[in-house]
């Protein structure tokens, strides 16, 4: 493995093989020459099987930095692919170690190139140009050596879990969760098994789930690991997902798929110390009226990041959106509770997201004043949104 990789992780150590000694009773020449070539090593696997394992991979590999991590490599019966941060392993049938990496890119290419159930992937006889030469079906390319790609046991610990962990999604969460990879604390999903809770804040706004948790600890997981799982979990229509937390990985099992992330070491935001200890009003308005509502407000004003107004007026919740080029929009619902007058402007994606992802309809929206976040605490989910700071002008 080249020395600039980003992570203290044991390469791949290469294959020792003794040669084959002469003896008294027969010349090392003869054993040469009655010696039977062996076959290329190589193995036939189910098309469908592997473009189900490289529609994933390729999300995996697509950023690595070194061509090694951009490569497949194969065992008896799996795949595995990794970026150092986040790896994903799969059971392949048929799939064996025969002594080379092969592109994801490549193989991406030969699995939509034709329609034939099976797909023949042989090493070819190493030449000094080629020493990792390999046919992909019709196709001849250079693989890559083995020995550029970490210890799979590295990646993957199987070992004695600290914790572990199962859930449904963790979709709620993940939409509140930071994209900005420079700040590595919010750019992750906070696992907090004290309070079987999982976490995701941008600091504007905070989405938590319940998790069933067995152990103690609190685990940071990369944003970008979660967003795999989400995605493997969407793509077989898995209903629960597990996690075991050992010393410094996470490894989630989603089907026939494992997702394994480095965890962060950085501190979560306390984030209990944000929430509202008391409201002082309690806002109910029907959840599909206010998706319906924000939608048709999103739609005029082509902008989801901007705000939005909400004004209680009489049994009526007025919602105000507005930019430069669209002009004006304004809707109302059917609402009770809050205090008559009153109003608050939220981002409308922010708020949009908060609602949508509460298991009822009948939505209690709990608020203090315009300057102090909403919070949405329903059964196992919980959302608290920050408001946009008021301005002069806002309507009504």
């Amino acid at each position: 493995m080249p020395d600039n990789l980003p992570a203290n992780l044991p390469a791949r150590p290469p294959k020792e093989v003794s040669p084959r000694r002469s003896t008294s009773e027969t010349p090392a020449a003869l054993i040469k020459a009655i010696q039977p070539q062996p076959a290329l090593p190589g193995m036939v696997l189910t098309r469908q099987h592997l473009a189900h394992f490289v529609r994933f991979a390729a999300r995996v590999t697509a950023k690595s930095a070194t061509p090694g991590l951009r490569c497949c490599l194969f065992g008896t019966d799996s795949a595995v692919v990794t970026d150092l941060d986040v790896s994903l392993r799969t059971v392949l049938p048929g799939a064996r170690d025969f002594g080379v990496l092969v592109s994801v890119d490549v193989l991406k290419r030969s699995v939509t190139s034709c329609d034939r159930p099976e797909i023949h992937i042989v090493r070819e006889k190493p030449t000094p140009l080629r020493p990792f030469g390999v046919r992909v079906d019709d196709a001849r390319i250079s693989g890559n050596d083995p020995a550029e790609f970490p210890l799979v046991e590295a990646l993957f610990p199987d070992g004695h879990a600290v914790a572990h962990a199962r859930f449904q999604t963790l979709e709620p969460v993940l939409v509140a969760a930071s994209t900005d990879e420079r700040d590595r604390s919010k750019c992750a999903v906070f696992f907090q098994l004290c309070k079987n809770v999982a976490v995701g804040t941008n600091s504007h706004v905070l989405h938590a789930v319940a998790i069933e948790g067995h152990g103690d600890g609190d685990f940071l997981v990369p944003r970008k690991a979660i967003e795999l799982v989400e995605i493997i979990r969407k793509a077989t229509k898995t209903r629960e997902v597990t996690v075991a937390f050992h010393a410094d990985h996470a490894v989630f099992r989603v089907a026939q798929f494992e997702i394994s992330a480095r965890l962060e070491k950085t501190k979560f935001p306390a984030w209990e110390e944000v929430l509202p200890r008391t409201s002082k009003h309690e806002l109910r308005v029907s959840k599909h009226d206010l998706l319906r509502a924000l939608d048709r407000v999103a739609a005029a004003i082509s902008d989801r990041a901007r705000g939005v107004v909400l004004h209680r007026s009489g049994e009526r919740l007025e919602i105000y959106g507005e930019n430069s080029k669209a002009g004006e929009l304004k809707t109302d619902i059917a609402a009770s509770g809050w205090a008559d007058k009153a109003m608050i402007e939220l981002n409308l994606g922010y708020f949009y997201n908060a609602a949508r992802y509460a298991p009822s309809n009948d939505l209690s929206i709990r608020l203090n004043d315009e300057t102090s976040p909403i919070k949405i605490e329903d059964g196992p989910y919980l959302a608290l949104v920050m408001p946009i700071a008021p301005t002069k002008g806002n309507k009504p």
